[in-house]
């Protein structure tokens, strides 16, 4: 049970006064969300507003209820309530509105700006009570404003009534406390050790974020969209910039007055993890993320008492942070309940999310793409970031590496490294390679710890990049939950850095803070966090980069034994993997990834896009595209990156794949437009073959948008040829469409057609499809099979009685042609013979 403190008469009155002046002032549209926000703080928490249009019947006499919810339990009262600023007429008013809620609720609360007689109340309550079975209960003005006049209820009510809320005493204004440390945190350079650099927010460059229907939107656009959000970009892009803009401007507009406007809750996903209610979450949460800049600890119930009574936007930053399978699946149910709460809007942010987690939100969630800088973007953050030093050769020397960089250089993350190390040494050549400029950024860095005299401190900072690495690694691989601090203080232990006596008691302190100085490491409430995921990465790669290829896959798969509940979502975390490549190799590394993790084949293929790889990694990809027991989600994907890396070499099992029923529709159609854009054979193959599939298999749906995409006229001569040639020797597909191929071909050239039919190894099967099929030359080729003596007998001879009831004068010649071979034995000659005998008119 809370206890609510009232703060006074004097305020009392002053909330007494503001309800009388909402009547004066002709404010009564302000009434109802006063009403609304104290009952949901006061009196349950579950009210909706319940206004509808007259044309409908208005709002049936209650200006809000409450809404039923999942676990209400079946006798729970259905509540209604009305709120008037009526002076004249009260009895007859509520009477009036009584009547209208018989049968309907079961209580009614109302709110008056007035005040009514104690008298008046309970004859009232009693009336009530006995025409329509409803509970009565009145709040008129005196009664409303003395249960405001409290900690918890008097800023809201200051605000809803338009009172300077300064004219609360400090310590009733923990919520403006808590929006002045959110503004705060959020101006707070996030790389002090990078220089004089402006407040975080002046230099922010504004990013579009791209929906699910293409179009770009800023975050204020996407918001107004309805619904909730999540964030997705890969790493770097600046997410967390984002969500601290957000906050920081939300916070500012109400801080400003504008009450209407969302409270910003800032908080890391992890909080959401580790805690067991949402109220507790966000209390952690929101004070670890603004800590430094609260002057005292907000209350352990301060949501709990604030969450009813306003609109909340909750931004929760890093979701791809949280690794572990079951503390992923925690996080992700609390999202969508704090999400399905009518007060609360939820915006969350991730790297590209894992199919699972996708199809988890997708009810709830709308995800938006946040877009790369384009180069205006960045020639505007550089000239924000030199703005208080003017280094204009710096300046040109960033602009200059960020106009010719690849667009993974194109983010917040990569341009905030780069102008540091332009600052440092604007003479010095930059690094253009992205592990590059992670190694030189952090070199410089650790190249601002400050002197010591002391040898200890100064053994630590010596090591600290191999401390780092080494904690960075088994936080990445070996346990994903470990405390940074003690995994520094242990390997410190056991490389005997020798700590004196009078240092023992603050050595922990002692190691927090040479780590937090490098600013690679930093704080987060009691727990020390890497500044940025991608340096976690960086250094955990780096611990590996003197193992080969086989031990690094063997690493991860003992990783993904442990935490992970898919192989992508393991290697979801392609920054480390690209990492790896950069300090292990391409070729060997990408090949023992692929045989390894072969369900993560679409995160692989955004690592491998313009890596350098080779013989290991092409024959990687071909046993995996041509092994029919892989899924085929995955054979799709190999066929795609060896089409990237080797153009042609994908060709036969794209083809095999676009006439699969079993794949995708969507991924068959992509698969056909790749095959059409390399023209020449493979779109005539693709073209004769899909219009195959629907004289075979029509399917209306699909193939009203195939057979336009491989309509592009006919193709030439020789083209066909060759198209027909590539089908027939395509293994994985079918023989029927095979053979029918070699049937197709045998018009142009039936020499090769029969060279490629035989190159089939005729069956039974095999010949009963080129008797069946409709080709006009099929005939032909069947001749040419029939009198080959170096096919076995039995076969001609079984194919040739196949055709006598459809064809039998093309039969009796074949019978009489095939007699004449010197290859045969008298007794295949006497078969022949009764055979042809049985034919002939």
């Amino acid at each position: 049970m809370h206890e609510y403190v009232s703060l006074g008469d004097e305020v009392r009155n002053r909330i007494r006064f503001g309800l009388d002046q909402l009547r004066a002032d002709n404010r009564h549209h302000d009434f109802e969300p006063l009403c609304l926000a104290f009952a949901n703080a006061r009196l349950g928490g579950h009210f909706v507003p319940a206004t509808g249009p007259v044309s409908s019947g208005g709002d049936r006499g209650r200006d809000f209820e409450s809404y039923r919810r999942v676990d209400a339990r079946p006798d729970e009262p259905k509540v209604a309530v009305l709120c008037t600023t009526q002076q004249k007429g009260l009895p007859a008013k509520i009477r009036a509105d009584l009547a209208k809620n018989a049968g309907v609720a079961d209580l009614v609360y109302a709110f008056l700006t007035a005040d009514l007689p104690v008298s008046q109340i309970h004859a009232l309550q009693a009336e009530a009570e006995a025409n329509h079975g409803i509970h009565l209960e009145v709040f008129d003005g005196n009664r409303l404003a003395t249960l405001m006049a409290t900690s918890d209820l008097a800023e809201m009510a200051y605000r809803l009534l338009r009172i300077d809320v300064r004219e609360l005493r400090s310590s009733t204004r923990t919520g403006d406390e808590y929006l002045i440390a959110l503004r705060t945190s959020g101006l707070r350079q996030g790389w002090p050790q990078a220089g004089d650099l402006a407040p975080r927010e002046a230099f922010y460059q504004p990013q579009l974020l791209r929906g699910p229907d293409g179009q770009t939107r800023t975050w204020e656009e996407a918001l107004e969209t309805g619904g909730n959000l999540v964030l997705t970009g890969p790493s770097g892009t600046g997410k967390s910039m984002l969500l601290r803009h957000v906050a920081t401007t939300l916070a500012q507009r109400r801080l400003d007055g504008d009450q209407h406007e969302w409270h910003p809750v800032l908080l890391h996903a992890r909080h959401l993890a580790r805690h067991g209610s949402l109220v507790d979450a966000l209390f952690h949460g929101a004070t670890e993320a603004v800590a430094p800049e609260l002057h005292r600890p907000l209350a352990p119930d301060h949501f709990d008492r604030m969450l009813p009574s306003g609109r909340w936007l909750v931004l929760v930053d890093g979701l791809d942070e949280v690794q572990d399978g079951n503390a992923r699946s925690a996080v992700l149910t609390r999202l969508r309940t704090a999400a399905a709460l009518p007060s609360m809007r939820v915006v969350v942010t991730s790297r590209p999310l894992h199919q699972r987690d996708h199809k988890l939100l997708s009810a709830t969630f709308t995800e938006h793409i946040l877009n790369a800088l384009d180069n205006a973007g960045i020639e505007s953050f550089v000239a924000r970031w030199f703005s208080r030093t003017n280094q204009a050769p710096q300046r040109r020397a960033a602009l200059a590496l960020l106009s010719t960089a690849d667009q993974w250089m194109h983010t917040p993350l990569m341009a905030s490294m780069i102008c540091t190390l332009a600052s440092e040494a604007p003479a010095r050549p930059l690094p253009t390679q992205r592990t590059a400029i992670y190694e030189a950024f952090v070199d410089y860095l650790v190249s601002k710890l400050p002197e010591t005299t002391n040898p200890t401190i100064t053994a630590v900072q010596d090591q600290v990049l191999d401390l780092m690495a080494a904690i960075a690694f088994h936080v990445q691989v070996d346990d994903i939950e470990a405390d940074l601090l003690d995994l520094a203080e242990e390997w410190l232990e056991e490389r005997d850095v020798p700590v004196p006596p009078r240092m023992r008691a603050q050595w922990r302190g002692t190691i927090s803070a040479v780590l937090t100085e490098s600013g690679l490491i930093s704080a987060t409430g009691t727990t020390l966090a890497f500044a940025h995921p991608s340096l976690q990465e960086y250094f955990a790669a780096l611990h590996l980069s003197g193992s080969t290829p086989e031990e690094v896959v063997a690493t991860l798969k003992s990783t993904a034994d442990k935490y992970f509940y898919s192989d992508e979502h393991l290697l979801g975390e392609r920054e480390f993997i690209r990492f790896l490549m950069d300090h292990v190799g391409d070729d060997r590394l990408a090949s023992e990834l692929l045989t390894a993790f072969p369900l993560a084949m679409e995160s692989l293929a955004q690592v491998l896009d313009n890596r350098e790889l080779g013989r290991f990694t092409e024959e990687s990809l071909h046993s995996l595209a041509e092994d029919q027991h892989q899924f085929l989600e995955t054979r799709v994907a190999a066929a795609e990156i060896l089409d990237d890396h080797w153009p042609g070499q994908a060709t036969t099992y794209q083809l095999a794949l676009s006439v699969n029923v079993d794949l995708e529709e969507s991924d068959r159609l992509d698969i056909i437009r790749a095959l059409v854009r390399q023209r020449g054979p493979a779109a005539a193959a693709v073209q004769w073959l899909t219009f195959q599939e629907y004289n075979r298999y029509p399917n209306t749906g699909y193939h009203h948008e195939a057979i336009p995409l491989v309509t592009t006229g006919p193709p030439s001569t020789a083209d066909r040829k060759a198209g027909l040639a590539l089908v027939a020797r395509t293994g994985e597909l079918d023989d029927a469409y095979r053979v029918d191929a070699c049937a197709a071909l045998a018009e142009h050239d039936p020499d090769e057609a029969y060279r490629l039919f035989n190159a089939m190894r005729p069956t039974t099967l095999t010949v009963s499809h080129l008797i069946d099929s409709h080709e006009p030359c099929s005939l032909t080729l069947l001749r040419h099979f029939a009198l080959d003596d170096e096919q076995p007998f039995k076969l001609r001879f079984d194919a040739i009685e196949e055709l006598e009831d459809t064809l039998p004068e093309f039969a009796l010649d074949l019978y009489e042609e095939l007699a004449q071979s010197p290859t045969l034995s008298p007794g295949q000659r006497e078969q022949l013979r009764r055979a042809a005998q049985l034919l002939e008119p």
